[in-house]
């Protein structure tokens, strides 16, 4: 299916340990804005996700336990950017 229109239906998606649903990203028990995201980049073989109101990283995780990250930045950057 495709993930964009799943997304904006309201519907939750998920990509490995990470779920984003109606501009919340969610890894494990953390959630996160979209709009509160400072930075959204690989490093390392590592997704970094950080927030702006804090000065270490929201999260870090493996590049290899995301499936479809393409998708995942796609999502992020259109709910980011806007």
């Amino acid at each position: 299916p495709d993930l964009a229109k799943k997304y904006e239906s309201g519907e939750a998606v998920s990509l490995g340990p990470i779920s984003i649903q109606n501009g919340l990203l969610s890894v494990g028990n953390k959630t996160i804005n979209t709009e509160d995201i400072s930075k959204f980049e690989t490093n390392k073989r590592k997704l970094v996700i950080g927030s702006k109101d804090k000065v270490f990283s929201f999260a870090k995780i493996p590049t290899s336990k995301i499936p479809n990250i393409v998708c995942l930045f796609s999502l992020v950057n259109s709910k980011t950017l806007a």
